[in-house]
C-alpha cells in the first residue's frame, strides 16, 4: 500500500513537473516572440511615371534644349522661301490639324513618318546629357561596359549619389516636354489607369513582418474592375476590392528589408492603356525596389527593366509625338532609341533590342479576388 501511494505521489509530481515545464516553455515562447502568422498584402498600382531627374528650366539635363516636335522639325527643314510663304498664311500652330497632318505625312509619296520612321532623315533628337537620373543598376557594372546581355552605354548617378544607374529610356525621352515631371504624356497615361484602364494588381505573399521578411512571393495580375476613387475623382482609395483577370498572372520572388521590397528579375508584359491606345508594355528583367508603409496601406518606389524596342515603338509611333502631347519627332526618336539601346543584343547583328528603363510607381492597398480560384501569393487557396 505504501509503495502504491508513493507511486501515485510520484506520478502526480511528474505531471506537475511537466505542467511547469510546458508553462515555462510557453512563457519562454512569449518572451522570445512567437512566430508571426504569415499573410498576403495586396496592392493596386495607380501611378506610373518616367523616373529621371528634371530641373525646372531643364538646362542641367538638356544642355541642347528640349526636343522638337514633328511640326517644328518640318518647318526648320523648309527652304527660306517656303518657310516665308508658310508664315504668311498664318501662325504655325501645333493644334492646326492641316499643318500637323502635313508634318506627319511628309515621307516619300505622303507616307506617315511615325508608321514609317526610317522614310526620312532628320537631325539627331535632343536627348539627356546630364549626369543624374533615378533608376537601378540593371547590368551589374559601374562603367556600362558591354556584357553578354548588354551593349556598352553611359551610366547615370542617382541624385543621392548611388552610381551605376541604367536608364536609357530617360536619356531618350527626358528632354521631350510631354514626359517630364507632370508632363501631358505622363498625365494622360495615369488618367487612363485611374479611369478604368487595366490597373496592375500586386500581391506580396509570405509576409511575417512588414519591415523584414526574407522570403516573399510577388504576383502581378490585371484588374478587371476600375480603381475606387475618392471624393476628388483623382485620388485612389486604399482598401478597394478588385477581381483579377484569369488570363494574366506573373510570379516572382523577393524580400523585404527595413520596409523596402525588392524582387528578382522577371520578363513581363504590363497592360498599357492610353486613350485610344491599348496594348502592352514588354519589360525584360523587370524588378522592383519599393517602400512599404508601416500599415501596409501604400507602396512607392521604382520599377525597372529593359524596355523592348518593338513594344516601345508600338507605343511611341502610334502616339505621334506632336506637341503639346509628346513633343518629339518620330524619325529622330526612332533613330535615337536604336542608337541608345543597351539591353539584349541580337545574336546575328549584335545590335541591342531593348532600352534600360525606370519608372516611379505608386500603389494603394487592395483586396485581390481570384474568380478562377487560382492560388494566392502565399500559396493558399482563395
Amino acid at each position: 500500500m505504501i509503495a502504491a501511494c508513493n507511486h501515485i505521489r510520484a506520478a502526480a509530481a511528474g505531471r506537475r513537473t511537466m505542467a511547469v515545464v510546458l508553462g515555462l516553455m510557453a512563457l519562454a515562447g512569449g518572451a522570445l516572440g512567437a512566430v508571426p502568422e504569415k499573410k498576403t498584402l495586396g496592392f493596386a498600382i495607380f501611378s506610373w511615371r518616367t523616373a529621371g531627374y528634371d530641373t525646372k528650366d531643364g538646362k542641367e539635363e538638356c544642355p541642347q534644349g528640349f526636343a522638337e516636335g514633328a511640326l517644328t522639325v518640318w518647318v526648320n527643314s523648309l527652304s527660306s522661301a517656303d518657310r516665308a510663304r508658310l508664315l504668311k498664311s498664318g501662325p504655325i500652330d501645333t493644334v492646326n490639324p492641316q499643318l500637323t497632318k502635313t508634318a506627319q505625312e511628309r515621307g516619300p509619296g505622303g507616307l506617315d513618318i511615325c508608321a514609317n520612321p526610317t522614310s526620312v532623315k532628320e537631325p539627331p533628337m535632343r536627348i539627356v546629357g546630364g549626369r543624374f537620373s533615378e533608376g537601378l543598376d540593371l547590368d551589374g557594372t559601374l562603367d556600362g561596359h558591354a556584357t553578354p546581355k548588354t551593349c556598352a552605354h553611359q551610366k547615370f548617378t542617382s541624385p543621392d549619389g548611388t552610381q551605376g544607374v541604367d536608364n536609357q529610356w530617360y536619356r531618350l525621352m527626358g528632354c521631350a516636354a510631354g514626359f517630364r515631371g507632370n508632363g501631358v504624356m505622363e498625365e494622360v497615361i495615369n488618367s487612363g489607369i485611374r479611369d478604368g484602364g487595366q490597373a496592375i494588381l500586386m500581391e506580396v505573399g509570405g509576409v511575417g513582418d512588414i519591415r523584414n521578411s526574407p522570403e516573399v512571393t510577388v504576383v502581378f495580375s490585371r484588374a478587371i474592375d476600375p480603381l475606387v476613387k475618392g471624393p476628388t475623382g483623382t485620388d485612389i482609395l486604399p482598401g478597394g476590392s478588385y477581381r483579377a483577370a484569369d488570363n494574366y498572372r506573373y510570379v516572382t520572388h523577393g524580400a523585404i528589408k527595413d520596409g523596402i521590397l525588392t524582387t528578382e528579375p522577371i520578363d513581363i508584359h504590363f497592360p498599357f492603356f492610353q486613350i485610344p491606345i491599348e496594348e502592352d508594355r514588354y519589360l525584360r528583367d523587370m524588378r522592383l525596389r519599393v517602400s512599404l508603409s508601416p500599415d501596409g496601406a501604400h507602396a512607392k518606389g521604382l520599377l525597372a527593366g529593359y524596355y523592348d524596342l518593338d513594344s516601345l515603338w508600338s507605343y511611341l509611333g502610334r502616339n505621334g509625338g506632336e506637341a503639346p502631347i509628346g513633343h518629339y519627332s518620330c524619325p529622330a526618336a526612332y533613330e535615337a532609341a536604336h542608337r541608345l539601346a543597351d539591353g539584349y543584343p541580337d545574336p546575328k547583328t549584335g545590335a541591342c533590342t531593348a532600352l534600360s528603363a525606370a519608372f516611379d510607381i505608386e500603389a494603394v492597398s487592395a483586396f485581390v479576388i481570384h474568380p478562377d480560384k487560382t492560388a494566392r501569393a502565399d500559396g493558399a487557396p482563395e
